[in-house]
């Protein structure tokens, strides 16, 4: 009969079903690995989420206590903060007061980070580098050199702006109110008020001029640079 084909659809039990359509998306039901969103879950045939535990043996044994990266001699003034304080390498630096730091950032000996500073995660600043007050600092920029003995001082001018992944030279000063665009390395001193981008980088116009628009700058970092 035609219609009986449907009929025997019809009692076919759900949970069957179930495991048909998910095996379709490429789930495994009992315990799944869920690869749809790009990342793994385990689940129990109850559907419950199970967490993965490590396994201690005597070559990996696993510690009680989360690992932290060291903060040693830093000084905070008043209202400087770190938005993940265990996920910070600091050593013998100063953070201004109302300055941000993100996380996974390193800043090394002899460093000064101006008050309302804004220092974006990924970012190393080495041995003598001094941002002045209000710079923002994008995710993944480097100042300076890795070098503690013999580097010399980097200075970033007050209001300047670094965008994310780029690179100043060891040695090298940025005046204030410049804007340095994203990824742009730059080896040799900047003017006040500079728009700079390129490898390497060269100065294209002035971070002031906008077209006779207002600048993007609601931090006020360029007037409180110009004062």
């Amino acid at each position: 009969m035609p219609g009986a084909p449907k009929a025997c659809a019809a009692r076919r039990p759900a949970a069957r079903l179930g495991c048909r359509r998910a095996s379709r998306r490429g789930v495994r039901i009992g315990v799944a690995v869920r690869r749809s969103s790009g990342s793994r879950s385990y689940r129990t045939r109850r559907g419950e989420p199970v967490v993965p535990t490590a396994i201690p043996s005597p070559d990996h044994p696993v510690d009680s206590e989360p690992a932290r990266m060291p903060i040693t001699d830093v000084t905070l003034d008043e209202g400087a903060s770190l938005t993940h304080p265990d996920l910070v390498d600091l050593r013998g630096c100063r953070i201004g007061a109302g300055a941000r730091v993100g996380p996974f950032v390193q800043i090394r000996p002899g460093s000064t980070v101006g008050p309302r500073c804004k220092v974006s995660s990924h970012s190393a600043l080495g041995p003598g580098v001094e941002l002045g007050e209000g710079v923002f600092v994008g995710h993944g920029v480097v100042i300076g050199d890795a070098d503690e003995e013999a580097a010399p001082r980097t200075r970033i001018g007050a209001g300047a702006s670094l965008g994310s992944r780029a690179t100043v030279l060891s040695g090298v000063t940025i005046g204030r109110g410049a804007m340095i665009g994203a990824g742009a390395v730059v080896a040799d001193d900047v003017p006040d008020f500079a728009l700079v981008v390129g490898v390497p980088g060269r100065v294209i116009g002035d971070a002031r001029d906008r077209g006779g628009l207002a600048p993007p700058d609601p931090a006020g970092r360029l007037e409180a640079a110009a004062g």
